[in-house]
Order: C-alpha cells, then structure tokens, then sequence
C-alpha cells in the first residue's frame, strides 16, 4: 500500500521488519507506492528501515515535489545509489502528469544509468500518463514496459483502441490476468479484434 496505515499496523509493520519477515525489497517497494501516489512523508518515514547511504534524501523529494521540472534540470552526474535513482523517477513521472513528452525526452536521456526493472517500471509509467493525455507513442512506451499491471494493461488497451490497433488491443488483452481478462468489456474488445483480424 502507498497509504499510510492505521497506528495499531505500525507496531506489527515494525516487528514484522525485526523478523525479518518484510525484507529491504519490501521497504523499497512500500516507498515507490509511497511516491507513485504523492505520499512523500510515508516514504521518508520509511528512510529508517533502509541504509542511510542509500535512503532517498528527504529535501531531494521535497524539491522533486515541488517543482519536479525544475529539480530535473538541475539534477546532473552519476546516480551513485538507489536513493537518488527514486527520487530522480518521482520527480520525472511528476512532470509527466503534466508534460508526458518532456518527460520521455528526459528518460530516454537518462535511462541508461538505471536498472532494467527501473527502466520498465518507468516506462510502464509514461505509457500510463500517456495514454492519459492521448500521446501517440503511449504504445511504445507501455512496450518498452516490461510486465504491466493489469490497470496498466487496461490503459494499454484502450491507447490500442483509438487507433484501432487489433493486434496491440489482442496482446494487451491477453496479458492480463483471468480475472481481468474475465470483465465484460475485455471479453467483448477481444473478439472484436479477434473478428477484425479474421
């Protein structure tokens, strides 16, 4: 969840952590929820369950929230670890709320230096944002995306629809899971596109 929780989960959330049954990956990923919906204080209360080396820098973020264009221009050099990396990816999927294109110009700069699942989540993202703001390559971004979501594939789905790309609209369909695949609306887009590939 990328919600803060109730005050009784905290205590189990932090024994649960001494247990070691919620590892560092389970952190990282409660921090990018955290970020994907806003919530900059939950992930930098996270900060104490990570590394200081690698934990996201609180004032980063603030910045990156504020004003994520701007952060991005100034935000130059190597990404020495996974916190600067996070931070980097809030602020360039902020910017693409607004400016999808700005912000593939600048991942597609940037890429490079981040992980593959990075990469992927990233541009799972802008396909999503894009798709949003009716972006001609929103496709092309979702199939640089790796494994989607069934929301993402949804989204994906519905960018093949407005050009009416069958084969596109067939694969996202079929990428999803049963139960998405089961919903009424998918189940008649898929034979439509099956009918209107023959």
């Amino acid at each position: 969840r990328g919600r803060p929780m109730p005050e009784p989960c905290n205590a189990g959330f932090e024994a649960a952590i001494r247990a070691g049954t919620i590892t560092q990956a389970d952190v990282w990923a409660r921090v990018r929820l955290a970020l994907q919906q806003g919530q900059v204080t939950l992930a930098k209360s996270l900060n104490k369950h990570l590394p200081e080396r690698e934990a996201p820098d609180p004032k980063a973020l603030d910045q990156a929230l504020s004003n994520p264009r701007l952060f991005l221009e100034r935000r130059t050099g190597t990404f020495a670890d996974r916190g600067e990396r996070e931070v980097f990816m809030f602020a360039l999927l902020r910017l693409a709320r607004t400016s999808v294109q700005d912000a593939a110009a600048r991942w597609r700069a940037s890429a490079g230096a981040f992980t593959a699942d990075e990469r992927h989540y990233v541009w799972g993202q802008l396909g999503y944002w894009g798709t949003m703001q009716h972006d001609p390559e929103a496709l092309s971004w979702f199939n640089q995306g790796g494994r989607l979501t069934d929301a993402q594939l949804e989204w994906r789905a519905r960018a093949a629809l407005r050009t009416r790309n069958w084969s596109e609209l067939l694969a996202s369909v079929e990428a999803m899971s049963e139960g998405g695949r089961a919903a009424g609306e998918w189940r008649y887009w898929r034979a439509r596109a099956l009918k209107a590939q023959g």
